[in-house]
């Protein structure tokens, strides 16, 4: 079987990923979108999760390509389950993900074993996979933590799925850029740089997918330019689309009326079975007293979107970036005093605010984990790449420096409500400065 992809082309299929990709797991991720909310800023970021599923699977045909090119022995059935978990490595994603796990903290990572075996257990998923003879392959790759190194027999196949620069990567970035319009993208040379090396000094025998740095007794800067100007491609992504206040803001709004819902005795495992808009369908439909939770999908629906009333940024420093981050970063009394205390000092003009009008949001810091790619050396030496000598790491420093200057600390609020918002905040916030809104009136 073939699909025409926009961004790889042709992918073909083999029938045993075929039937992998006919399970119902899988086509559920058509119903959820890769970048959540973003497409309310780039209005063609509507790509989905299975998209991305295919597109994953099609670099890693191609890393294994590449490797077997050069010589490396890679079985089909080790191919088999390295496609195979390619396929599968979104699939306990929920609709607005990272929103609800990574952003506002308010449900576990999704690559957490329980929500794995959720999809591994008596599933479509999991009865192709037993029937092929790798399930428990798959999933021992799909459940494999980090250092991957140390807690997977062959480190080398997970990291080709899943690792700082693997398939996922490489097919998530291009994806995003071409969905949103940017002119970003990355060499295909970079898939010649891969190779399998050993580690030494290991208990064991080691093999891990590495970038290649050297040559000849030297280092290859046009291999080191190109892993650093991925680095840059993702950093512009999260500083561009990631991080872009409108998608703060809406993600904010949807996940305040899932916190508000869950409080109320809805129950998260039900999220597996939706998608994006039976999600907010369900949201609306909650039966509570108040109807803040459908004005806060209505707004999302509408792009009528809570504005930034308050912003904290970098320049209060990096001890008190953590001790906001540690605070306000998850769900807990801390964030919900902060939010009832806001309205209690908004005055008798703004006597019908209540819950849900206000939202705290405080991302943890944004992190260059690609930066702990594998990479050897002109002298041999496997190492990861942030730990390598500053001939061969320069530059990551400027790069880890500019995560921390786009990380922002907001109160968003109804437009009506943002300049008394803000001034409420700037008294509570006085040691801080912070950006005050404009009016919305």
């Amino acid at each position: 079987m073939m699909i025409r992809d926009p961004v790889h082309g042709d992918v073909l299929f083999t029938e045993q990923e075929k039937t992998i990709l006919d399970t119902a797991e899988i086509q559920r991720l058509r119903g959820i979108k890769q970048l959540g909310t973003a497409y309310l800023v780039y209005p063609g970021a509507l790509h989905t999760r299975f998209d991305h599923s295919v597109g994953t699977m099609a670099v890693a045909k191609r890393i294994i390509s590449t490797l077997r090119s050069k010589g490396q022995e890679i079985s089909d059935e080790e191919e088999m389950i390295i496609t195979a978990s390619a396929l599968a490595h979104d699939v306990s994603h929920v609709p607005f993900g990272h929103t609800f796990e990574d952003e506002r903290k308010i449900l576990p990572g999704h690559e957490r074993t329980e929500r794995l075996n959720e999809h591994l257990a008596d599933s479509e998923l999991s009865d192709s996979l037993d029937q092929l003879g790798i399930l428990e392959e798959t999933r021992c790759i799909l459940e494999a933590k980090e250092p991957l190194e140390k807690n997977h027999p062959e480190p080398w196949m997970p990291q080709i799925v899943k690792d700082a620069v693997s398939s996922d990567l490489l097919d998530y970035l291009r994806r995003d850029a071409y969905f949103t319009g940017l002119a970003q993208d990355y060499d295909d040379r970079l898939f010649h740089y891969f190779i399998i090396a050993s580690l030494e000094n290991q208990p064991r025998s080691t093999r891990v997918l590495a970038v290649d740095l050297g040559k000849q007794g030297m280092v290859r800067q046009d291999a080191r330019s190109e892993v650093m100007h991925l680095l840059r491609m993702r950093y512009f992504l999260t500083e561009r689309v990631y991080y872009h206040h409108a998608k703060q803001a809406s993600g904010a709004m949807i996940s305040k009326a899932l916190e508000i819902c869950i409080n109320h005795g809805f129950d998260p495992a039900d999220l597996a079975r939706l998608n994006d808009w039976t999600l907010l369908e369900v949201l609306k439909g909650y039966d509570l007293s108040t109807p803040i939770i459908r004005k806060l999908i209505e707004g999302v629906e509408a792009r009528k979107l809570y504005k930034r009333a308050f912003v904290l940024g970098p320049e209060v420093g990096a001890s008190r970036r953590n001790e906001l981050i540690s605070l306000y970063n998850r769900p807990g009394p801390e964030r919900e005093e902060l939010e009832s205390m806001i309205v209690s000092k908004l005055g008798k003009d703004w006597s019908e605010a209540g819950p849900g009008d206000i939202i705290a949001h405080c991302p943890d810091l944004g992190t260059m984990k690609e930066a702990r790619v594998f990479a050897r050396d002109e002298e041999g030496l496997v190492e990861r790449l942030h730990r390598h000598r500053r001939s061969i790491s320069r530059d990551l420093d400027v790069i880890e420096n500019q995560y921390a200057g786009i990380w922002r600390f907001f109160v968003f609020s109804k437009p009506r409500l943002a300049r008394t918002v803000g001034r409420v905040c700037k008294e509570f916030f006085q040691e801080e400065g912070g950006y005050l809104a404009k009016s919305y009136d």
